[in-house]
């Protein structure tokens, strides 16, 4: 899909973005994330032209001209909403680990949501290769220490393991075991 095509499919919004205290980094992680915040305590920041601000757009423009339109606009969106934490669920997106560079004030956080193929980490290795520095972010919750070695070595960050964080949501109801067996069948 051409870019044209992405803005005129894109939803535009013609008011200026709320200032929150959470910015969450593209709209697939909202569900992810509701779990944890309030509807009223974030913005989200669409990344795959779902929706596209008007008034951000034209601040962009403003500010940069049409120079790394895209990160530009992220800056922009980012600098509005004024964020204390940028936080993500897409862990295998790498423009998220380039935010730091963009935008250096929030801490951004990351939660992993499913097991990685290499395809990541080759993506990963490229791109610090080819300019010579780490993708960044601030805290990375991994599924497991065998993730934590991976990721140690092509983004810097504090990493915490913490499973599933999806599955670790939902409590174990307690099964009454106390109860007296009161026949056996044997087949």
């Amino acid at each position: 899909m051409s870019l044209l095509s992405k803005l005129i499919a894109s939803r535009w919004i013609f008011f200026k973005p709320n200032k929150k205290k959470i910015l969450i980094y593209d709209r697939v992680s909202k569900d992810f994330l509701n779990i944890f915040f309030n509807k009223s305590d974030y913005e989200v920041l669409d990344v795959r032209y779902e929706s596209i601000n008007f008034y951000v757009v034209i601040n962009t423009i403003l500010k940069y001209h049409f120079s790394n339109f895209v990160n530009n606009y992220k800056k922009t969106y980012m600098e509005i909403v004024s964020p204390k934490i940028v936080v993500s669920a897409i862990d295998n997106d790498i423009a998220f680990y380039k935010l730091k560079d963009i935008y250096e004030k929030p801490k951004y956080i990351c939660f992993q949501n499913g097991i990685r193929t290499n395809d990541f980490y080759i993506q990963c290795k490229n791109y610090i290769k080819f300019t010579k520095k780490k993708l960044r972010a601030d805290h990375i919750f991994l599924l497991g220490s065998n993730e934590k070695k991976r990721m140690e070595k092509i983004i810097k960050s504090e990493f915490h393991i913490l499973g599933s964080v999806k599955n670790n949501y939902y409590s174990i109801k307690k099964k009454n075991i106390n109860k007296k067996i009161k026949s056996i069948m044997y087949i």
